[in-house]
């Protein structure tokens, strides 16, 4: 489905009261100072480590040249439909960003808060999900490291539930997924890879289960 360029989510910080706003990278203004600080928030060590997880090659720095690549990169790939990424920021300052990894259902979803603005990812998950079924999905599913625990519990605040570990490049990593509970029931052949929500819970008690 298409996603209007002028889309604009707003965020309520829980703690501050403060209101953000998650807006598509294609109609952000992206002016030298926005992808300066950018810059300096993803260099905060949290979220160099979750961009090196990713595979991303940054030789110990995040630098103007990679936040410029990644975001015209993210402004191809929404205009070829392959990903949306939406920036959270307020007031002109960049505070985090969410992606879509695809734009089919059962997409991946990343997404990172800065420091400065900790305490919003709860919230911001909230409001990508409730947008979610709008957009096209009915199931999503995200991945974190097993020592991740922050964004564990983000994600099972919002419904996401663990249903996979795994390991890769000597890291341990766990699976979770979401299923949109307000779309009509399908049959189980409608419902993915998982066979929907019954499936996904029975998944994550053998997990706990096995802990």
């Amino acid at each position: 489905m298409d996603v209007p360029e002028e889309l604009e989510i707003n965020i309520k910080h829980p703690h501050t009261g403060l209101v953000y706003s998650a807006l598509p990278v294609v109609s952000t203004y992206l002016s030298n100072s926005f992808i300066s600080r950018f810059v300096q928030m993803v260099n905060e060590a949290d979220i160099l480590q979750l961009l090196e997880d990713e595979g991303v090659a940054l030789q110990g720095k995040y630098r103007e040249r990679d936040a410029r690549n990644f975001l015209n990169h993210s402004i191809q790939e929404w205009e070829r439909g392959n990903s949306r990424v939406f920036l959270i920021a307020r007031g002109g300052t960049p505070a985090g960003c969410f992606a879509f990894k695809s734009c089919n259902d059962d997409a991946e979803i990343g997404y990172w808060i800065g420091g400065k603005h900790r305490g919003l990812g709860t919230g911001m998950l909230a409001a990508m999900l409730e947008v979610a079924p709008g957009l096209g999905y009915s199931q999503l599913q995200a991945l974190t490291r097993e020592d991740n625990i922050a964004s564990r519990k983000i994600l099972a605040r919002n419904g996401f539930m663990e249903v996979d570990r795994f390991q890769r490049s000597g890291k341990n990593f766990r699976r979770h997924r979401w299923l949109d509970t307000s779309a009509p029931s399908k049959t189980e052949q409608d419902k993915g890879k998982f066979g929907g929500l019954s499936k996904i819970r029975e998944l994550s008690r053998h997990l706990q289960r096995i802990r």
